[in-house]
């Protein structure tokens, strides 16, 4: 073990696509855009999150899906000196002309052409020009660059659209750092030629601060770009993969060196706040631990959160001096930490008064702490840590480095908090449930604008409403769904207000008789009274149809997004109940998943599923649905074809069909350039007595369960007496 490379490389961005955890729903996006990109004009991209979310990762692999396509691909890496217009532009041409070359078009390198080129793009010789050169904008380029003149929009026009001609295909521009492009001019320019120049595919990063900018120069950017938000994992399950990927690449025994793997997910999540690569750096340090002989397994102990300390200290920028910051933390007692973490969760959105009014709605933390929180606020600014004007909102005085330090410090100390820049209505809301949860296992989404968008969404859901569904339906859904027994749905609509802040919950209930429930809402309304503030509980009742007619009017409606969406959520659980074993419970899920349209990785699974329960003619038109529904990626076509394949065998297919989709299989495998292929899991062939039974197998390689398929195509082939299938622990 100890001879292995670290297999977690918290230290740079992922380049291999086998690497990246999580981003489902992201790749899914973009991955239907670059296919979108191939036939008509290009819809741009724009992956805003904040700094080490993960968007340089995401960019890398743009890069490689866009070269599975055949698009070709040009990297511009972005630096403080490109904001000025003619920087930025002649970076630009020479990322798309080395990419047309590099592709084998336009000129070879070191041919006459190729020389003449670099003459002039780089020793800035308009001179070098002649009538043969097949390239207008160089020597315009730099004439511009030697008077000082503004280079022409045109003239890059038309030769971007020679260079697009030259290789046959879409070019996808990778820019990465767009938060340097703060000059308007440059901006106007960026829309001006490429909104213009047909064949070109922009993408774009940056963090949430470039956009208003970005906004008000493309009128407004959402309608020229897809924003795809790069946000740290919300499911633990993301960050399992992004801790067990490295090792199982590694071919190393992941459940020796992860024994406790729930607990150590749970509580890496909670750490690193989901951010990708705080899951590295935790995964890289726990290793070591393992690699030195520290440590028997991987675990969060005390000396991994030192080792974290430390790197964190190394990796901070370079700075004039000590981090007095720091050095002022590390000497705050553990109350005084646990004060901080209340008073930071809403950095630059809630004042003093506004933070005590929901901690002391919710009863946040002791009440010691609660009763001392003015006192340590004061002491933490009089530290210089904290800082407020007035009655403004509480501010934090370290930059990014030292907020994920706290963290990390805190943590050590047995005190869990991270510096948080939310909304204090989101905070507020946030309290408010968490009280609520206590009496009520139903979830209740807020509404910090306070508009009624529950009710309107209802209405429109049940029969006889608004034709076109909103956009929140996938929320009140499935309490419909729940409640269509009963024939009625019954709301509490919880409204809180506080000076200017005001939010709206709402909580599905199965019984309106007084309970637990309504006690704890009778002691928020009389506590925020006494606080200064308000709450007060209505409720709104619903006269529902029948499953069946419910159903049906909805498959009437136009919105297709929305109505696969909910599809989507019956086919996940689905998916959830068959890992688990509960077998009656994916019936019933499926059942209601094919009511609705259904997205290509969904339906290969549904096929997978029905398949498994014995109904194959429905699985066989899944899986030909996941192959023809044209956004289904390399990855799950190869299984669709596995799986359609093995279906023809259990309906006695002739051999050459069964083939046919075996070989295309092996196709989609080879275009993803892996030499091994693990899925979670397939079914195989193997005889039983005088029959045969799909076996299903955990993890298998693809490659293998092909020619176990195989050997059984030749001669008089045994029929298909059941699927029998894998042992499965309900914690899976």
């Amino acid at each position: 073990m100890s001879e292995l490379p670290n297999p977690y490389e918290f230290a740079s961005p992922i380049t291999r696509p086998e690497r990246l955890a999580g981003r489902r729903s992201e790749l899914s996006d973009i991955r239907y855009y670059l296919r979108h990109a191939r036939h008509e004009r290009p819809v741009n991209l724009a992956l805003v999150g904040e700094r080490a979310a993960g968007k340089t990762s995401l960019l890398n692999i743009i890069d490689h899906e866009a070269k599975q396509l055949g698009l070709l691909t040009a990297r511009i890496n972005l630096t403080t000196g490109d904001a000025d217009p003619t920087d930025l532009f002649g970076k630009i041409y020479e990322a798309v002309v080395d990419a047309v070359i590099s592709a084998g078009h336009l000129f070879q390198p070191g041919s006459d052409e190729d020389r003449i080129y670099h003459k002039i793009m780089v020793e800035l010789d308009p001179a070098a020009d002649n009538l043969d050169f097949p390239l207008r904008f160089p020597a315009h380029y730099a004439g511009a660059v030697k008077s000082g003149r503004q280079i022409s929009e045109p003239k890059l026009m038309k030769d971007l659209e020679t260079l697009r001609r030259a290789c046959g295909t879409a070019c996808v521009l990778l820019f990465d750092e767009c938060d340097v492009l703060k000059e308007r001019v440059a901006l106007e320019m960026l829309r001006n030629v490429f909104m213009n120049t047909p064949g070109y595919q922009l993408v774009l990063t940056g963090t949430p601060g470039m956009f208003p900018l970005f906004d008000d120069v493309f009128s407004p950017i959402i309608r020229q770009f897809k924003k795809i938000h790069v946000d740290p994992f919300r499911q633990e399950s993301e960050t399992e993969s992004c801790l067990r990927g490295p090792l199982d690449l590694m071919g190393l025994p992941v459940d020796d060196l992860i024994p406790h793997g729930l607990v150590l997910t749970h509580d890496v999540h909670e750490l690193s706040g989901g951010r990708p690569y705080e899951i590295q750096l935790l995964g890289h340090l726990m290793f070591k631990m393992v690699q030195e002989r520290k440590a028997e397994f991987m675990a969060l102990s005390a000396n991994v959160l030192d080792d974290v300390l430390r790197e964190l200290d190394i990796a901070a920028p370079p700075h004039a001096g000590s981090r007095p910051i720091v050095e002022k933390v590390r000497k705050l007692g553990v109350d005084t930490l646990r004060g901080m973490g209340l008073l930071t969760a809403c950095i630059g959105h809630a004042n003093l008064d506004e933070m005590m009014f929901a901690v002391k709605l919710n009863e946040l933390g002791p009440s010691e702490l609660r009763e001392a929180l003015p006192q340590h606020f004061a002491d933490l600014c009089a530290a210089g840590l904290l800082a407020a004007d007035e009655d403004g909102p509480i501010t934090f005085c370290g930059d990014e480095f030292e907020k994920v330090y706290v963290s990390y410090l805190a943590k050590s100390k047995n005190v869990s908090f991270r510096v948080q820049t939310r909304e204090f209505s989101d905070f507020l809301a946030s309290a408010i449930s968490s009280s609520i949860d206590e009496a009520t296992a139903f979830w209740a989404p807020s509404s910090v604008d306070g508009r009624l968008w529950v009710e309107d969404t209802i209405s429109s859901l049940l029969p006889g409403g608004d034709p076109e569904l909103r956009s929140r339906t996938p929320v009140v859904y499935e309490w419909v769904l729940a409640a269509l027994g009963s024939g009625r749905l019954v709301l509490d609509r919880v409204t809180a207000a506080y000076k200017g802040t005001k939010v709206v919950l709402w909580v599905p209930r199965t019984d309106i008789e007084e309970g637990p429930l309504d006690d704890v809402l009778k002691t928020l309304e009389v506590r925020a009274g006494a606080l200064g503030g308000s709450l007060r509980v209505e409720q709104i009742a619903y006269d529902l149809p029948s499953e069946e007619e419910f159903l049906r009017s909805l498959a009437t409606r136009p919105n297709r997004a929305i109505l696969a969406s909910l599809g989507d959520v019956h086919a996940h659980r689905a998916f959830d109940a068959y890992t688990a074993g509960r077998l009656v419970e994916v019936g019933a899920e499926l059942d209601l998943a094919l009511r609705f349209p259904v997205t290509g990785d969904n339906a290969n699974n549904i096929g997978y599923m029905l398949m498994s329960l014995g109904r194959l003619d429905e699985a066989r038109r899944w899986l030909e649905i996941c192959l023809t529904g044209g956004d289904t990626d390399g990855y799950t076509r190869a299984l669709a074809h596995y799986n359609l394949a093995v279906t023809g065998l259990a309906l006695d297919w002739p051999a050459g069909e069964v083939e046919k989709n075996l070989a295309a299989s092996l196709a989609a495998i080879g275009e993803l350039q892996l030499a091994r292929y693990e899925a979670g899991c397939l079914f195989g062939p193997e005889r039983s007595g005088d029959g045969m039974v799909m076996v299903e197998r955990l993890g298998p390689d693809i490659r293998e369960m092909i020619d176990g398929v195989r050997r059984f195509l030749g001669g008089v082939r045994p029929a298909v007496t059941g699927f029998e299938h894998a042992a499965r622990s309900s914690d899976l």
